[in-house]
């Protein structure tokens, strides 16, 4: 990932170009009336957002990318919906972004490098346009300038990246490749009682050195480390989680509720990450999905218990525990309400016997079961 620097320079040098190209469009425009000039400055701006995210979104569609988020808009969207396995968020046209699965490197070049060239290609067909000079002119200076702005790189808040970050990047994507494969390995073999550690400093590598596929499965990572036995590492990894925006999607509250998940059945997990893990998930969207809101609310159930609010877990767990859950997950609920019951010593062992009836091996199970 580039320095902070290099954002910090490429944020100054969008704000110049802004800038200076409104100024030239000032001078070209007069004596056009002002609310001429900044209707034609908002409507060029729009316009070319437009452009840029369709060019960007068909030349991913072009290379069979498999497209998983798609925003338009403002941070705050105003809609919120998804399309198959794709979300999507629109709001007024202010930035894009396109997040898509891996494709090889050239391929991803082109996507990143369609916004800035739909740009250029708009000042193309202004120029053939039978428009007044002044227009032409300042239009063509408007869609040139917003291209080279994207050139610049540049990181928001939200962690949002322009086209010139994006390709101060290609080296942590084009490690993607080698992330994907230990991942889907992983996850292949996750039932298995042995686990590469290879396989696991490798992703924790790659997260660390801001590789995006690595980044986007902190939550596999976290089940790498959970079962290496790499606690501290695990705990290392979960108090530097980045903040998660207002442009949250289910599905990356998904991930984290399953990390979260995965850190809190650590016995005697420190309590300032149970804090951070109730502040995390109390922060997420809500789940429209059924069967993610009871694995977000049971999450959250466990996360109090490691809180030591014991008597907040049972009433969590109850519309879990009357709906149909599989047995794996049915016992790991079961186990968390049976310590939580422990706890304030009330009765418990039916609910134990149950879960470790069905799955004896989970690793909550086992605590719950232990100094029986």
């Amino acid at each position: 990932m580039p320095p902070e620097a290099v954002y910090k320079a490429g944020n100054a040098a969008r704000w110049l170009l802004w800038l200076g190209s409104g100024l030239v469009v000032v001078i070209i425009m007069t004596p056009h009336p002002p609310l001429v000039v900044a209707g034609l400055l908002f409507g060029a701006r729009s316009i070319s957002y437009v452009a840029q995210m369709l060019g960007c979104l068909v030349t991913a569609l072009a290379v069979r990318a498999e497209v998983r988020e798609f925003r338009f808009g403002t941070t705050r969207p105003a809609i919120r919906f998804r399309v198959r396995r794709t979300q999507v968020s629109l709001g007024l046209p202010s930035d894009y972004w396109i997040q898509h699965g891996p494709v090889p490197i050239g391929r991803h070049v082109g996507i990143i490098l369609s916004g800035s060239l739909a740009d250029l290609a708009l000042a193309g067909i202004v120029l053939a346009l039978p428009l007044p000079p002044a227009f032409t002119a300042s239009l063509t200076v408007l869609f040139v300038s917003h291209a080279i702005e994207y050139l610049m790189p540049t990181r928001t808040k939200d962690g949002l990246t322009t086209e010139g970050a994006q390709l101060l990047e290609l080296r942590a994507y084009g490690r993607g490749a080698a992330v994907l494969t230990d991942l889907e390995d992983f996850l292949a073999n996750r039932d298995s009682a042995a686990h590469s550690p290879d396989q696991a400093n490798r992703v924790l590598a790659a997260y660390r050195e801001g590789v995006p596929l690595a980044r986007a499965n902190a939550h596999i990572l976290a089940m790498m480390l959970l079962r290496g036995g790499r606690i501290a590492e695990l705990m290392e990894l979960h108090a530097q989680l980045p903040t998660m925006g207002d442009t949250t999607d289910e599905a990356q509250a998904a991930r984290l509720a399953e990390l979260e998940w995965t850190v809190m059945t650590v016995p005697g997990v420190p309590a300032a990450e149970a804090d951070r893990a109730v502040d995390r998930l109390e922060r997420l969207p809500k789940f429209s999905q059924p069967d993610a809101q009871v694995s977000f609310v049971t999450t959250l159930a466990l996360a109090r218990l490691r809180q030591g609010r014991f008597a907040d877990v049972e009433p969590l767990c109850a519309d879990a525990l009357a709906g149909d859950l599989e047995p794996g997950k049915r016992a790991q609920v079961l186990a968390t309400v049976v310590l939580a019951r422990r706890a304030l010593e009330q009765p418990y062992r039916g609910l134990l016997a149950e879960a470790a009836g069905s799955s004896p091996d989970d690793v909550l199970v086992a605590e719950a079961t232990a100094d029986q």
